[in-house]
């Protein structure tokens, strides 16, 4: 299952445990979107909304925090309302992703990350750089490339490092998808993974699995989180309650598979 239907199920089940139903509306990547679909869920009395909102500044999203009681957004964290975040620590996920292929003894690595001007890709690459950092290695700025975050942008960023000549035996990508990406580009440059590179994604998607090697890969629980999001969003939206100091942080949990090889 891919990332947003994970968190569309997280929620549908939530909301169907609580004896509620569910309405969806898609912002399309774009601000004016976002903002329509919030107020198109509102004219439909919606007291509780679970947001994931990539593209809105922080202070319209503390102002409609006012206004909505149920609102809670999911995978950002913003600290003036930091008890409505429920948000992923991407910086301690990227770190153990990180020190798993050092452990395996690689000290050669690249990147290929997100195009996409939302937090998250920001947050993992600069996670990377300190970890290898504090293990004394550089990583160069040519070994990082940019994509769409899909299968096709994986495989298009590996084969721009390939053909900048870069060095490396492991490759940290910004997700399954585009780890899934890399792989095809690696074979079809007559490398093999792991035996030539490792390489290590991000989410646990099923496709994960399905795919040869199997991908080593760090567990999103959005499902969790989307669950835990909609108890939360429900329970906020009910008369005369008084919103918590809680925080709501999760963490990625590593699995191992087999695109990882120990040198």
């Amino acid at each position: 299952m891919l990332f947003f239907g994970s968190l569309a199920s997280g929620v549908e089940k939530g909301a169907r445990e609580n004896g509620f139903k569910l309405l969806m509306a898609n912002s399309l990547y774009e601000t004016a979107s976002e903002l329509n679909a919030i107020e198109s869920l509102r004219a439909n009395n919606c007291k509780a909304i679970i947001l994931h909102s990539e593209y809105s500044d922080e202070k319209t999203l503390i102002k409609l925090a006012g206004e909505i009681p149920g609102l809670v957004l999911i995978n950002r964290f913003i600290p003036e309302i930091a008890n409505r975040c429920v948000w992923l620590d991407n910086t301690s996920g990227s770190q153990v992703a990180t020190n798993h292929l050092l452990s395996k003894g690689h000290k050669d690595f690249a990147v290929v990350t997100s195009v996409y001007q939302n937090r998250d890709p920001g947050c993992r690459v600069e996670s990377i750089k300190n970890t290898l950092a504090k293990n004394h290695i550089k990583l160069p700025v040519k070994n990082i490339e940019e994509g769409t975050a899909n299968i096709e942008g994986g495989e298009q960023a590996v084969k721009a490092l390939i053909a900048k000549g870069c060095k490396f035996d492991a490759l940290l990508a910004y997700n399954d998808l585009m780890a899934i990406g890399a792989i095809h580009a690696l074979f079809d440059a007559g490398l093999r993974v792991p035996d030539d590179v490792s390489v290590v994604g991000f989410d646990d998607l099923s496709i994960g699995i399905a795919c040869r090697p199997r991908l080593t890969t760090m567990h999103y629980p959005i499902e969790e989180m989307a669950l835990y999001a909609t108890n939360l969003a429900i329970k906020l939206s009910e008369p005369d309650v008084t919103p918590s100091k809680q925080t709501h942080l999760f963490i990625a949990d590593l699995v191992e598979r087999d695109s990882v090889k120990k040198l």
